[in-house]
């Protein structure tokens, strides 16, 4: 019997996925995959959001948009990883004087993350290493 924890309070269906089920994957291209997280409210770009503008302002990109199931972070693994790493290593490691003076930081912390910094799951190398040379 699943522990109640480990279930959905109205079904009863297990919700909570085991290491051993947990399927690694990897794209070939860059961008081929994004995740993405929204955590808190954002902020307004000038003009208006979309909202004001509509959604067929990035359409072109053939871009789709597919949500994981509500409550499930594990879903979303690789991003939700991304926000702990950097609120680790960058929105909380020094103290900030204000918010611009985090957001200029910000920039060179991806650049940082994606080129130099190692992952154990890659072998010791940081992620710019997955790239084909051509």
């Amino acid at each position: 019997m699943p522990l109640l924890a480990d279930m959905d309070p109205p079904t009863g269906v297990v919700i909570r996925a085991s290491k051993a089920t947990a399927v690694r994957y990897e794209r070939d291209r860059p961008g081929e995959l994004v995740h993405m997280d929204a955590k808190k409210v954002g902020r307004i770009p000038d003009r208006g959001g979309w909202r004001a503008l509509g959604r067929d302002v990035a359409a072109d990109l053939g871009a789709k948009q597919i949500f994981i199931k509500p409550h499930r972070p594990w879903q979303n693994g690789k991003v939700e990883r991304l926000n702990r790493t950097l609120q680790t290593e960058w929105a909380y490691r020094q103290v900030f004087t204000s918010n611009a003076e985090r957001a200029a930081t910000l920039a060179p912390r991806l650049e940082h993350y994606n080129t130099r910094r190692r992952r154990s799951t890659l072998g010791v190398l940081p992620p710019t290493s997955r790239l084909s040379t051509t």
